[in-house]
């Protein structure tokens, strides 16, 4: 059975990646998440966006042990195709060491695992792409109204991850400043949830952190915080967009007449 209750990590992310001073904070009023179930990791990904990719697994297993040796925050690149297995022996050797390991996939997806993120596993993380996704149609037509910018990407292992895997996937830097919001299937009541969201970063490029293989959604969104006397409707006329569109882009709100101000309310991007 899959585990629902996921907590989100997100941290952030550039055309490689970032130091620590550039993030926003829970407490930045521009990241406030409202009921939005979004978690800043406390683990930057630190390392050069030029370094080499290799597709020689013995080779990437030499890199990662000088890394992990240097500890200098090092990112090792490999290319995985769609596909790959990250065994135990491999996490806990990486584990609470200043370094990462990315795993570049097919369709742009970058999977990496940052060491100061793991704890001791006797578990491997196996990730595996599908090329066609579960989620009925049905479900995704009703998300994906009025949504121009959207990517999906789904696991055929749906188990819990005994780490926590850093997925990364760009926008274009045209929707930098924008939310990338992250959804999953719930097959249990055949809609799509709402897992966080990540503000796009100048280089077009966002970062969620996933505790288990799902279904995932990810669209691209305008944030608007509520103001007062707003209702949703009216939120939703001001935007060219219809009431349901709104609400299949939030449902975070279990009731429309409930909305309060300074909550943040994701507006399909066009």
């Amino acid at each position: 059975m899959k585990k629902k209750t996921a907590i989100l990590f997100a941290a952030a992310l550039t055309a490689g990646l970032i130091p620590q001073a550039a993030w926003s904070s829970p407490g930045n009023p521009a990241e406030d998440t409202g009921d939005v179930s979004a978690i800043l990791s406390h683990t930057v990904v630190i390392g050069d966006s030029a370094s080499v990719h290799t597709e020689d697994w013995n080779e990437m297993l030499e890199k990662l042990e000088k890394a992990i040796q240097e500890g200098k925050g090092q990112n090792v690149n490999y290319m995985a195709g769609d596909s790959f297995t990250l065994s135990a022996d491999i996490l806990n050797r990486l584990a609470g060491k200043n370094a990462t390991l990315a795993m570049h996939m097919a369709d742009g997806l970058t999977f990496s695992f940052s060491g100061t993120e793991i704890r001791g596993t006797d578990s491997p993380v196996q990730i595996s792409l599908c090329e066609e996704s579960e989620i009925p149609q049905g479900a995704r037509e009703q998300l994906l109204e009025n949504v121009t910018i959207s990517r999906e990407f789904s696991m055929k292992e749906k188990e819990t991850y005994p780490c926590h895997v850093n997925v990364h996937l760009s926008f274009g830097p045209q929707n930098a400043g924008r939310h990338a919001v992250l959804y999953f299937y719930d097959e249990f009541d055949g809609t799509m949830r709402q897992e966080g969201f990540y503000r796009i970063q100048e280089s077009g490029n966002a970062m969620f952190g996933l505790n288990r293989g799902d279904e995932y959604v990810v669209t691209v969104m305008k944030g608007y915080t509520v103001e007062a006397g707003d209702v949703l409707s009216g939120i939703a006329a001001r935007n060219d967009i219809s009431l349901k569109s709104l609400l299949a882009a939030n449902p975070q709100i279990t009731d429309r007449d409930m909305i309060r101000e300074g909550q943040l309310l994701n507006i399909p991007a066009r």
